[in-house]
């Protein structure tokens, strides 16, 4: 997603509802979220404050759903999306599917999970949570 990631509706910062129940959607759909950052227009994309959070909550999607973001520090924008494009190119060429089995339980939820290798110099990029279906009645 190509985006200034500004939320022009919700006016607060931390815990940005919006942002989370999005989170929740795409953890439960099974959607990894990559995400460049890209200047907005107008009063908002001017906005240090509203860039800063736009970025932050970029980050917080992309990251909790197991992607990345891209983005410059600071409000400007990419000269180009070329290497942002390489990059996830490249990510998207070395990725896996992990499958492991989650004990339902009474309500659905969502559970923590972290992902270790034996070999140190491995970094990983999943989500920190996962969406675990309720037992069937």
């Amino acid at each position: 997603m190509i985006t200034s990631g500004i939320d022009t509706v919700y006016t607060g910062a931390y815990q940005n509802p919006y942002v989370d129940a999005s989170i929740q959607d795409a953890q439960c759909a099974g959607v990894v979220v990559y995400s460049i950052y890209t200047p907005s227009a107008g009063h908002f994309g001017h906005s240090y404050w509203r860039t800063y959070w736009g970025q932050n909550y970029l980050s917080q999607l992309s990251e909790e759903t197991g992607g990345e973001s891209y983005y410059m520090a600071g409000p400007e924008g990419p000269v180009s999306f070329t290497p942002y494009l390489d990059k996830l190119n490249e990510q998207l060429a070395n990725q896996f599917l992990l499958t492991f089995l989650a004990e339902p339980q009474k309500k659905a939820a969502r559970e923590s999970v972290k992902i270790t290798s034996e070999i140190h110099s491995v970094d990983f990029l999943y989500p920190d949570t996962v969406c675990v279906p309720a037992l069937p009645e």
